[in-house]
């Protein structure tokens, strides 16, 4: 929400674009002070390669401090899908979610209060899932690869187009895992 505000207070167009489900930053549009696409490259430089990152060096660690997850999918990332990020001895409730093709896909050494119907495959490590919770692995693992990037591709298409993609989610998908 802090990067939305940024944009919307340095881009006086922001704000209509996204009302109009426009997907569309101008070349004024500033975050932290500094060119939108020179925070970008920035970012994208600094970044670790962590997909869902439930937490920060500041997350208090603990079992009061709850972590949630519903429908969600992490793939391609380089380090890890799903991520305590330093938060630790929390309470999580991850249902429904999937992460496949990361290095890790999965690293949550919390105490879960719901875990239900989580995928994974295709982890470039072993998964180290560390919460010692059960994984499902779909039994065409190619098909529900090319399922997911399937929505990604229309995602891209409708942003590359300045649509926001109403409809579009990973629901479907993972509803059809099996």
């Amino acid at each position: 929400m802090r990067t939305v505000q940024y944009l919307m207070s340095s881009d006086p167009k922001y704000e209509s674009n996204f009302n109009n489900r426009k997907f569309a930053i101008s070349s004024t549009a500033k975050i932290n002070g500094m060119k939108y696409a020179d925070w970008m490259a920035k970012a994208e430089g600094e970044m670790n390669g962590n997909g869902f990152k439930f937490g920060s060096k500041t997350t208090q660690k603990s079992a009061s401090v709850k972590r949630t997850a519903d429908y969600s999918i992490a793939f391609d990332h380089k380090s890890k899908g799903f991520d305590n990020n330093n938060s630790e001895k929390c309470t999580g409730y991850i249902t429904n979610c999937a992460s496949f093709n990361n290095n890790i896909n999965y690293q949550l050494p919390y105490t879960f209060a719901k875990w239900s119907n989580n995928w994974s495959w295709n982890p470039m490590k072993s998964d180290q899932s560390r919460q010692n919770q059960p994984l499902k692995t779909p039994r065409d693992k190619n098909a529900a690869t090319k399922a997911v990037y399937a929505v990604r591709d229309k995602i891209f298409s409708n942003c590359r187009a300045n649509k926001f993609a109403d409809s579009v989610n990973f629901d479907s998908v993972i509803k059809g895992l099996s």
